[in-house]
């Protein structure tokens, strides 16, 4: 999170997009986010994300109608981050694959922004020191100042996930664990 601030610090750019590195964009992946920072400012924007496989690397992208899974990612009351699907009425109203969607919170993976905006807001919070929950406060951030947060579902992406491992599973490896304080 702190290396992506020190880039978007850099940047001489009126926008910015970071997503890990394991990710595989599809053709014409940017000029709809780019597209829709430009109609909407105030937005945090993210693409329609499909999966890639962990063995072969193949590449699954969301296969529902429209091409999108119809996911809404958001926050619990502790901030953690739960999936929950659209309705079916939803769903259906949608015109087209183009329409923008509200979302509770962006994935962490990929971030589109107004540099202006993201750092009207105050950037990534400094004080958190372990990877993940960021989207989570940035679009608790863009929420609470008036901004959008939204997925692009004709701007397709692909990324590999980490393997769930059971506990038993660090138990019987060589990895040891060591807790980390801050």
């Amino acid at each position: 999170m702190m290396a992506r601030q020190a880039g978007i610090d850099a940047s001489s750019a009126d926008y910015f997009i970071t997503m890990d590195s394991h990710m595989e964009c599809s053709p014409g992946w940017l000029e709809p986010v780019v597209y829709r920072l430009v109609q909407k400012p105030k937005a945090l924007v993210c693409s329609n994300i499909g999966s890639i496989n962990n063995d072969d690397f193949g590449v699954s992208p969301n296969t529902e109608k429209f091409g999108v899974a119809f996911d809404f990612p958001f926050f619990t009351w502790n901030l953690g981050q739960q999936i929950a699907r659209f309705t079916k009425e939803y769903s259906e109203s949608r015109k087209n694959n183009t329409e923008p969607m509200w979302i509770g919170t962006v994935m962490g993976m990929i971030i589109a922004m107004r540099k202006d905006w993201f750092q009207q807001l105050g950037g990534f919070d400094p004080g958190m020191h372990i990877w993940g929950s960021e989207q989570i406060e940035l679009s608790v951030k863009v929420w609470m100042c008036g901004g959008e947060v939204e997925m692009v579902p004709c701007s397709i992406l692909a990324h590999i996930y980490r393997r769930v491992r059971s506990i038993s599973d660090y138990l019987n490896s060589s990895l040891v664990l060591t807790p980390y304080y801050y």
